[in-house]
């Protein structure tokens, strides 16, 4: 983390909610009793604000076209990632919700005989802002007040399953969880000059695939209990 500065999100009056998919919002957008406005869109109005989610789909790709399409027309004062995710970290429990503060594309760059080279190692910035050149990695300049665990975070395009694949990308980056669409948001965000939180529930740990070991619903439940209790419905 870059300072000590953090963002209130009471300071907000438009919020934008941000999930990649239905399963991960239906508690919160009826405790919230959002209507929807769109496709992938729905909307409510709490103590003043007005909420917005938006439904990306899976993914990088969609993440980016999801918010590309938003922030073409509509400017929030504070935009919130939110679900679930892996960890590659054994300290974090399963079920745990919390924050991330950085977070990096797994895949971007290039093999070769010397091993894996990330875009800085091969001079190609992302984009570049305020004097400051974006390559793999993203980190929040202002994370939110919240007493969560700050934790770094990979996004790729695969849910890497098995021991080989595992081993690759950990030999690349040392991270604590994965995801498919975090880096996607920060680089939106940050390319916007929007502020933003990112938040994920732990589902399960990065291990050769065997979902019977995976809390998928303790993750969904307590990331959208969370948020509604610790963050949406309170000043």
């Amino acid at each position: 983390m870059k300072n000590n500065q953090t963002l209130r999100h009471s300071d907000a009056q438009t919020i934008l909610l941000v999930a990649a998919a239905p399963l991960e919002t239906a508690h919160l957008r009826a405790q919230l009793e959002m209507k929807a406005v769109g496709q992938a869109q729905f909307e409510a109005s709490r103590q003043g604000r007005k909420i917005t989610l938006l439904h990306t789909g899976i993914g990088m790709v969609n993440t980016a076209y999801a918010l590309g399409d938003y922030l073409a027309h509509e400017r929030p004062d504070l935009a919130v990632h939110f679900g679930i995710a892996g960890s590659y970290d054994r300290g974090l429990a399963l079920g745990q919700v919390v924050e991330v503060v950085e977070d990096t594309f797994a895949e971007l760059g290039a093999s070769s005989p010397e091993g894996w080279l990330d875009l800085e190692s091969m001079g190609f910035a992302q984009f570049e802002q305020a004097g400051q050149a974006f390559y793999n990695t993203f980190i929040n300049p202002l994370p939110s007040p919240t007493s969560l665990p700050k934790v770094t975070g990979l996004t790729s395009n695969q849910v890497h399953g098995t021991a080989e694949a595992i081993a690759a990308v950990q030999s690349r980056y040392d991270k604590q969880l994965e995801t498919m669409e975090s880096a996607a948001f920060f680089a939106c965000m940050l390319r916007n000059e929007i502020p933003f939180h990112a938040f994920r529930a732990i589902s399960n740990y990065v291990t050769p695939r065997d979902k019977s070991q995976w809390k998928l619903k303790l993750a969904v439940e307590n990331m959208q209990d969370w948020l509604l209790q610790n963050y949406v419905l309170i000043d």
